[in-house]
């Protein structure tokens, strides 16, 4: 049993927030006292970076010492110098050839700057999302073309018809083969990043950043981007609202779910004074 310090990386939607996108004060005070006995605290999203700065804002996190990981993996934000430390793009390409299959299919698509989401049509699917997570629309009726700067991930959307989104995925997939990765935030949210980036490549690019072992990790999450955390770190927990596989990839299963702060529980069975067991 060690007591020396580690890092937890912790996904945001249906894992440190409930579903009123709350951190629970049960929560927030655990997250405190992990910080307070030298343990790291990362966020770690699919979500754009411009959505989860006032997150870590809110949680004290936004500060010398800490970072984000965003876009599943691709962005990594040093918090203190307010910089990328790493950043993986997707090709232009990639990106023109996949965001007009979406929607020759049909299916909502959008792109990001690092301030806003970015599509070429109004729709009930982006002013969802937008109101969601709290990030700023650009509706640009000549995207792709358009878009200058480099695109970290593309984001297709179907909230009524996951079949369709899986139908598409697999022709993409087929289509980018070892390029490309496509795979489901949630059932109605599927990402596209470029090949091996994921969540568990930001665990092991920032425990050895930090100079940690990886076995002195644990990730925390509910939903298929997930997995490759839960898989990289040293302990991989799964919300007890997770989804099956993500279950299935856990070393632990947490007790309460996200609205009952499952996150607290992970930190005190594991982070607390003579608890700390990877």
């Amino acid at each position: 049993m060690s007591t020396q310090p580690g890092i937890i990386f912790l996904d945001l939607d249906d894992t440190l927030l409930n579903a009123r996108k709350e951190v629970t004060p049960e929560n927030d005070a655990a997250l405190k006292k992990a910080e307070s006995e030298g343990h790291r605290i990362v966020l770690t999203t699919g979500r754009p970076l411009a959505a989860t700065i006032p997150l870590a804002r809110q949680l004290d996190l936004y500060r010398p010492g800490c970072c984000i990981v965003a876009f599943n993996g691709a962005l990594v934000w040093d918090c203190g110098e307010e910089r990328a430390i790493f950043h993986d793009t997707l090709s232009r390409d990639d990106m023109l050839y996949l965001y007009r299959e979406g929607r020759k299919a049909d299916i909502h698509v959008q792109v990001y700057d690092m301030e806003h989401v970015l599509s070429d049509r109004d729709c009930d699917e982006i002013r969802f999302y937008s109101r969601r997570i709290g990030i700023p629309v650009i509706i640009d009726p000549e995207l792709p073309e358009s878009l200058t700067e480099d695109t970290t991930k593309l984001l297709f959307i179907d909230e009524q018809d996951h079949d369709r989104l899986e139908a598409f995925r697999q022709t993409m997939q087929a289509w980018a083969g070892s390029r490309l990765s496509l795979f489901f935030s949630n059932a109605a949210l599927l990402e596209c990043v470029n090949a091996g980036i994921s969540k568990g490549s930001a665990v092991r690019y920032i425990a050895g950043h930090y100079g940690i072992p990886v076995e002195r990790t644990i990730a925390v999450g509910d939903q298929e981007n997930d997995i490759p955390m839960i898989a990289a770190a040293g302990i991989g927990c799964a919300m007890k609202n997770a989804i099956a596989s993500v279950r299935e990839a856990a070393d632990y299963i947490t007790e309460n779910d996200c609205e009952n702060s499952g996150v607290a529980e992970v930190i005190e069975k594991f982070l607390l004074p003579g608890r700390y067991t990877v």
